[in-house]
């Protein structure tokens, strides 16, 4: 049985192709998936050939390396969070359940850990698990999560040809400006050229707004406005709650001086350095007060210029 809950597999026959019963744990329901690439992509069974479906729904699962406190890990647990449940039943697959968000997922919400420190490790298991997962969409997040998804699934493609095994529709998601992208160990310099051959095989390629999606395009060669924009959901009904608590801290509390506020990864990407200079010659005109909210591999750099 898979993590699913799709399991007793048999074959069954008709006279123009083959696929399969997918019998899931409620009884009587049963999901006959198109396999065969030329065929998913048919009118009939785009809706999945439902029958005798009750309460059938959507498998959607979000892909990345870790949840650590980083924005992309943000976006994952919220989109887990937000799916309407009486359509979808959310999956979260993690390379590695590591990372201060891991205690912040939806109690509803199906988690694969698998266990693998290491993005490249995950190819394997990743493969295993979509083989028998029942996925009608799998969204993954990075770059290196994205190449090591798609790698997986051209495996299972080539595999497809041989013993029809049902495959979902995959999705990567691009959170960086590949362009300015300045990876420090050897293994990144194959990001943009692996990510050039793979990108063409996903079915959606989705940036996080529009500057970044033509920047792809350019950088990957892929068609003009073949990357989707779609915006970061940020804000939740939690941020909305949080917003109503009182704010008790010693460095707001009694002072009348304007607050700046800097929320986000300390890395060399946000650029904090540039901040911090242009705080200090404000002090000069306005002062003022400056936070900067977050954790990341530039923390001790950035302590040392305040």
């Amino acid at each position: 049985n898979s993590t699913g809950g799709a399991g007793n597999l048999s074959k069954s026959w008709s006279r123009k192709h083959k696929a399969y019963h997918c019998k899931f744990r409620h009884k009587g329901n049963f999901i006959l998936r198109p396999f065969s690439p030329t065929r998913r992509n048919t009118t009939i069974n785009q809706s999945f050939c439902i029958f005798y479906m009750t309460n059938r729904k959507l498998r959607i699962a979000n892909f990345i390396p870790s949840l650590s406190g980083g924005g992309a890990e943000r976006v994952v647990i919220n989109l887990c969070a937000s799916f309407p449940r009486n359509e979808v039943q959310p999956v979260l697959i993690a390379g590695s359940l590591t990372g201060p968000f891991a205690n912040s997922i939806a109690a509803d919400v199906e988690v694969v850990d698998l266990k693998c420190a290491n993005i490249r490790h995950t190819i394997g298991p990743l493969r295993d698990y979509v083989r028998q997962a029942n996925l009608d969409l799998l969204i993954s997040h990075f770059s290196h999560a994205n190449i090591a998804t798609l790698w997986a699934m051209r495996k299972l493609h080539k595999l497809n040809q041989k013993q029809d095994s049902g495959l979902p529709e995959i999705a990567v998601v691009e959170h960086m400006t590949m362009s300015a992208y300045r990876g420090e160990k050897w293994p990144d310099k194959f990001i943009r050229p692996l990510s050039r051959r793979l990108y063409k095989s996903a079915d959606p390629v989705v940036a996080v707004s529009n500057p970044p999606a033509r920047d792809l395009e350019q950088q990957l060669r892929l068609p003009p406005a073949s990357v989707t924009t779609i915006y970061n959901p940020v804000v939740s009904a939690h941020i909305h709650n949080c917003r109503q608590e009182p704010l008790q801290h010693p460095f707001v509390e009694h002072n009348s001086e304007p607050l700046i506020l800097a929320v986000g990864r300390l890395s060399e990407q946000k650029d904090y350095p540039t901040l911090i200079q242009a705080f200090a010659q404000l002090q000069s005109t306005v002062p003022s007060r400056l936070a900067i909210l977050g954790d990341g591999e530039e923390r001790t750099n950035i302590a040392a210029l305040i």
